[in-house]
């Protein structure tokens, strides 16, 4: 049976651009009267696969909370070294009635943050949560030296930024979990291509089953679409091409030395 759509490789487009295409046939077919052109079933069937249009959505781009974060995690590595200077300091100018409080403080500081700028995000986090538990501010003796000798204003703030970190990092596990698998998103736009391919090959053999009822303006309207997606992608193409024999082609001075 000739087919009356274009021919066109459905399992090309990105997950994107087969939503869009998948969505613009059914509003073609949502605009026509789908009941005196005998599509009635084959329309239903269509329509309830466009649920799973949401496990092709587009993951979501944290770039603006990857800023974020890395700002934080350079703001932590700032307030360490600023920490561990202003307690070196204190040990060298051994102020007296200080010292028992420079050294006690010093001994957790300098135990967990040392490297501190030069460890994986991971470990900064360990060490941090470490370093707050010893100098929890309710009933702890460590803060109270820590106030006497000035450097808690230091340690509130690592604090602050920790918990701006867990914040972001709470969001971004909020977004992954309501994204739909790499796996489901594989099968489900296998399926909404099958379903389109039986959406056409359905329409093809209605042409032929009804004869006196017209088609026409419904399959250029949806050949007008895939044409679109078709013509996009062979531009596509066209362009990495174009782009890869660039990139291979000799400069200039490559030419010199041949």
């Amino acid at each position: 049976m000739t087919s009356n759509f274009i021919t066109f490789r459905f399992d090309r487009l990105k997950y994107s651009d087969l939503c869009t295409l998948f969505g613009e046939i059914n509003k073609i077919l949502l605009r026509d009267d789908v009941e005196k052109k005998n599509l009635t079933v084959p329309f239903a069937r269509y329509s309830e696969q466009m649920t799973l249009l949401t496990n092709l959505d587009a993951k979501t781009r944290s770039k603006y909370l990857n800023k974020q974060y890395a700002v934080h995690i350079k703001r932590l590595d700032n307030l360490v070294s600023a920490l561990l200077l202003h307690l070196k300091a204190l040990g060298r100018a051994d102020f007296p009635g200080y010292s028992y409080d420079v050294g006690e403080v010093n001994k957790v500081i300098s135990k967990q943050l040392i490297n501190f700028v030069h460890v994986g995000v991971a470990n900064k986090k360990t060490a941090l949560n470490i370093v707050l538990i010893c100098f929890d501010p309710v009933n702890n003796w460590l803060w109270e030296c820590a106030v006497r000798i000035g450097v808690s204003k230091y340690i509130e703030e690592l604090r602050i930024t920790l918990e701006k970190m867990r914040s972001i990092e709470k969001v971004e596990k909020a977004a992954k979990n309501g994204q739909s698998t790499s796996v489901e998103a594989v099968k489900a736009k296998a399926e909404l291509i099958k379903g389109l391919r039986t959406l056409l090959q359905c329409i093809d053999l209605t042409v032929l089953n009804y004869p006196d009822v017209d088609y026409t303006l419904l399959i250029a309207m949806i050949n007008n679409e895939i044409k679109e997606h078709r013509t996009q992608l062979r531009n596509l193409q066209t362009r990495r091409i174009r782009k890869k024999e660039k990139e291979n082609q000799p400069t200039d001075q490559e030419d010199v030395n041949l």
